[in-house]
This record gives structure tokens, sequence and C-alpha cells, in this order.
């Protein structure tokens, strides 16, 4: 848990070689530039928090591959895109998913998930 410590700068691209976390929360920091790839190879990955950065970018496709996600929360941050390719998968079992406060990211199948927030 790493929320609201202030943390600068991008997100190591190292985090992705963690790859047994299951939890991920830098809920709260000032984090900046675009989410690293490599997140996306974090397959036990059950809950990712990025709420209240200053990301900016597309959500990577690889995010896609993390079939084990249930919790999402990429709220306030400068996201943008279309997450339909990622999160709109059959094998997906996420039941909560925040994307509000970035104004250009859309996901149009986001709405069926049961704990969906959007702005």
């Amino acid at each position: 848990d790493l929320d609201g410590n202030q943390f600068s700068g991008t997100i190591p691209t190292e985090f992705g070689k963690m790859t047994n976390l299951e939890y991920l929360n830098f809920y709260d920091n000032q984090l900046s530039g675009t989410i690293p790839t490599e997140l996306g190879i974090m397959t036990k990955l059950t809950a990712l928090d990025l709420d209240g950065n200053q990301l900016s970018g597309t959500i990577p496709t690889e995010f896609g591959k993390m079939t084990n996600l249930e919790y999402l929360d990429f709220s306030n941050n400068d996201l943008t895109g279309n997450v339909d390719s990622i999160f709109c998968q059959p094998l997906q079992i996420i039941y909560q998913v925040s994307i509000s406060g970035n104004e250009n990211l859309n996901c149009s199948c986001c709405d069926t998930v049961e704990g969906y927030y959007y702005n």
C-alpha cells in the first residue's frame, strides 16, 4: 500500500517484475507520465488503484491479459482513449472499475460492471 506518500515521477517499469504481487495501490500520489506496459505482465494482480495522480496517455493493451483483476481505479488522472479492447473481454472478472475524472477516457462496456463509476 503506497497511497498518500507524495511520490512523484513515473511508475518504475521494474514493478512489472513483481509477478506474484496481488494488490498495488498508488492512490493520491503525484505520479506522472504513462502507465508502463510492463504492469500488464502482473497476471496475479487482483486490485490496482492509480486514482489521484497525474498519469497521462492510454491504458496499455497488455492489461487485457490480467485476467485476475477484480478492482481497477484510474480516476482523476489525464488518461485518454477507449478501453473496450482491454476490459470488454469474456474472461475478465472485474467487479469494480472507476475511470471518472478522465475526460477523454471511454469504455462502452464498463457500465455492465456492477461497480462502474464514470464521470
